[in-house]
């Protein structure tokens, strides 16, 4: 039956038993990057950028919202009945084991709170009743998706022929003219199946001067400022990179994906060399935003993460 063996709750199938599914979107929330603590760092005015010690890194626990959709062709009792059982093991002590087999990923959670469950019908050749609703769970353990099994390895499949046999149109087009523009550690992203769709932010812009030291009184105009002996020092700015990852299929987009994030919070600093503006940068991740999975399936040979990531830099 369709449904059936794409979710595992606590080894339990989420079809079979309570007549549920993950919709869309939910991944959105599930695959996101961890937003990195903010690393021990002195802003010296005397100095350029930021003085940080980058040996080891960081991250907030993640905020998880996943959309569920309950289905029964029994009766609204049936499903309500179904929810309710549902809910009851979402509640229940502990952590919550959520496996994906089309991502063959697994997870976990703890429970928070959920919201909705409106009851609404589906017209077919047989009553479909359904009714939707989103829990809020906690991932504690923010890094447990890019430390689950070996280390991950990107998979660079970049060498196939324009129009290959049996490769998917979009992912041939997208193959073929991904250009090689940013450079991590000198490593292309394109060998992570990363597109740079944008490549911006202040760090890109002409610098700002940190304040010198400074002094006002109470009981005279203006203020004095230590700008004679010392020059205007460059002060931190921001990187904002707008990135898709391509793959033939849901684990090598997801490996890809996840390999460019150890890579990017490995311990130290990042240089990020642009092609394009012909400048590197020594900086460090900060976040992520705007995550969107596309055609993440196992039946799939055309996935697409789009994501944008905010980095600092040092210097």
């Amino acid at each position: 039956m369709i449904g059936e063996g794409l979710y595992l709750l606590d080894g339990v199938d989420m079809y079979s038993t309570y007549g549920a599914a993950i919709l869309k979107g939910s991944y959105n929330s599930l695959f996101a990057y961890p937003t990195a603590k903010e690393p021990l760092q002195n802003d010296w005015f005397e100095y350029d950028g930021l003085d940080v010690d980058l040996s080891e890194r960081f991250f907030d626990p993640l905020s998880v919202n996943i959309q569920f959709v309950v289905v029964s062709r029994v009766g609204v009792a049936d499903l309500v009945a179904k929810r309710d059982a549902l809910n009851t093991v979402l509640r229940s002590a502990g952590y919550r084991d959520l496996y994906l087999s089309g991502m063959q990923t697994g997870l976990q959670l703890r429970y928070i709170s959920s919201n909705g469950g409106d009851v609404g019908t589906v017209a077919t050749n047989k009553q479909i009743y359904s009714l939707e609703f989103t829990a809020t769970f906690s991932m504690d353990d923010p890094m447990q998706l890019f430390t689950i099994g070996t280390e991950r390895v990107f998979d660079s499949t970049f060498d196939d022929t324009f129009g290959a046999s049996g490769r998917n149109f979009a992912m041939s087009l997208y193959k073929y003219f991904i250009p090689e523009t940013v450079f991590i550690d000198s490593v292309t992203l394109r060998n992570y199946g990363i597109a740079v769709r944008s490549f911006g932010g202040s760090a890109l812009e002409v610098d700002n001067s940190k304040n010198p030291l400074y002094l006002t009184y109470e009981r005279l105009t203006g203020a004095e400022a230590d700008c004679s002996t010392v020059q205007m020092k460059r002060a931190s700015k921001e990187l904002k990179l707008a990135l898709t990852i391509g793959a033939d299929s849901a684990a090598t987009a997801l490996n890809n994906y996840c390999s460019f994030f150890l890579a990017l919070t490995a311990a130290e600093k990042r240089v990020l060399t642009s092609t394009l503006y012909g400048k590197s940068f020594d900086c460090y991740y900060a976040s992520q935003s705007n995550l969107e999975m596309y055609g993440m399936r196992r039946e799939s040979n055309s996935c697409f993460i789009d994501f944008e990531i905010t980095l600092k830099t040092i210097n």
